[in-house]
């Protein structure tokens, strides 16, 4: 390529970099956005005399515009790490150290915006995580009520002939059940990480969870219409579509006036097409305006500048479907309001394995307990009381007591002061090497990143609280026997 010609091709990329600019700037984008803008703007008119220099220099060296122009190329990318090469000082020279002051600017200025991005993105996932938890508190409230309720019964009827005793057993068991269920979709959402991604979900159980948690937000503005069928599976994580529809549900009820539910409806409907599934949200909100819709899934772009929005439910609703190789869209609802239709690739159900049979552990086996609570120590001891067990509360005394008696079984609590269970395994699999396999952890929640790391990576069995004991039967009968 001739220099004039690639010094054309030069001047319409720089003409297209301003273009793109000045779009940039005039968008009513947060401040991260603008300061890229601004950084790339004044930069890029800094160049323009240059440009015109050059125009009439006849001489410019081809290969070294080339050079230029690769590193301006490179900026589409948002790769700012290419430099031009300075020989001299000529007119060349000049454009290349502008091209590389240009780099090195829009370099520090997309440092600048990351950085605020991960704050907001925090400060989103925040907010997301308060609307977990208040429709958390209503969902978990309801079972408690019924727990502490026929357990009150029970104590002040424990003698009266004919009370019915086994019935609200029965119904203070349902609660328990009820708020482990709870608890464990709760853990799903917040500590999935992306090694432990799941690559299918079942849209019913996630959609049913989800309206759980945004209820608060939809209780007294809407009436709740759903309509998805059972068994229908589509790509993705249980975890982040979860977060997704609870970001689309919390935006419909913001959508709609509050004390109006009679006069409104939110509508989540699903149903397949073809090789995809198609998952909808609708309200009969004020709508998007159609010249913001280009922009919604934009970082922080958002119609509730004044009402505390962060402008990045709909950009990470964008990112969790577009990692699952599905699409995103906004729509009109008939009559009025808004719609948002996610298309997903469709899956099939899982390969449930049969389920296996194990006998209940042998008597006469000793098992240490190792769990600070004395609480949780003492159900179990009344809920393996065939068993012969030895119980500490502190992860030293488990090593002391290690060293000195025979155990068929450990089973520790992860989080504890200054042994952690998962501390306690690698002392036990290096000592006492029959016991790797005959060792099990139980938590409630890892309390650090570093526990949560040690969650991530490892093979070994963990059990969640609250604990069944029917589970940890299962357990101890399937450990291979102890040489």
């Amino acid at each position: 390529m001739s220099a004039p010609s690639t010094l054309a091709t030069l001047m319409a990329q720089l003409e297209e970099v301003r273009r793109q600019v000045r779009e940039l700037a005039d968008r009513d984008a947060a401040g991260p956005e603008r300061q890229l803008a601004s950084a790339l703007a004044s930069s890029v008119e800094r160049l323009a005399t240059t440009q015109l220099a050059l125009e009439g220099e006849p001489r410019a060296d081809a290969e070294r515009l080339n050079e230029i122009l690769d590193v301006f190329c490179s900026f589409a990318r948002l790769d700012f790490q290419r430099r031009a090469s300075i020989t001299g000082d000529g007119l060349v020279d000049a454009l290349a150290s502008s091209a590389n002051m240009l780099a090195e600017e829009l370099a520090a200025a997309l440092q600048d915006r990351d950085r605020a991005m991960s704050s907001v993105v925090h400060a989103e996932r925040l907010a997301s995580m308060g609307t977990m938890a208040l429709g958390l508190a209503h969902e978990i409230n309801n079972p408690l009520t019924y727990i502490s309720g026929n357990l009150l019964f029970i104590r002040e009827n424990l003698s009266q002939p004919g009370a019915d005793l086994e019935g609200a057993l029965d119904d203070a068991a349902l609660g328990a059940d009820r708020i482990r269920a709870i608890v464990s979709q709760v853990r799903e959402f917040g500590t999935r990480d992306a090694q432990h991604r799941q690559d299918r979900w079942e849209v019913a159980s996630v959609v049913q969870f989800s309206l759980k948690l945004a209820a608060h937000r939809l209780r007294d503005r809407a009436q709740v219409v759903v309509d998805v069928p059972k068994d229908l599976w589509a790509a993705g994580d249980p975890a982040q579509m979860s977060q997704l529809l609870v970001n689309l549900l919390v935006n419909a009820g913001d959508a709609l006036p509050d004390g109006a539910a009679s006069d409104n409806r939110v509508c989540v409907r699903a149903w397949t097409e073809d090789e995809e599934v198609h998952v909808a949200v609708e309200d009969t909100g004020i709508g998007i305006a159609a010249s913001s819709r280009t922009q919604v899934f934009d970082p922080f772009f958002t119609t509730k500048r004044f009402t505390g929005g962060l402008g990045l439910g709909l950009s990470i609703a964008h990112r969790i479907v577009t990692e699952a190789s599905g699409s995103i869209s906004v729509q009109d609802n008939d009559p009025r309001g808004c719609r948002l239709l996610v298309r997903l690739p469709r899956q099939t159900p899982p390969v449930a394995s049969a389920p296996t049979e194990h006998p209940s552990p042998a008597r006469g086996m000793r098992l240490l307990l190792v769990e600070d609570d004395a609480q949780v120590r003492r159900v179990l001891l009344r809920l393996l009381s065939d068993i012969e067990i030895v119980c500490v509360d502190d992860g030293h005394e488990a090593i002391e007591r290690l060293e000195v008696e025979r155990f068929d079984f450990v089973i520790s609590d992860l989080s504890m002061p200054r042994v952690s269970g998962a501390e306690l395994y690698a002392h036990t699999a290096r000592r006492h090497p029959h016991l790797a396999e005959r060792f099990l952890l139980i938590s409630g929640g890892a309390t650090s990143e570093a526990l949560q790391r040690f969650l991530s990576e490892t093979s070994l069995p963990v059990m969640t609280k609250p604990l069944d004991a029917r589970a940890l039967r299962k357990w101890m009968a399937s450990r291979p026997t102890a040489e």
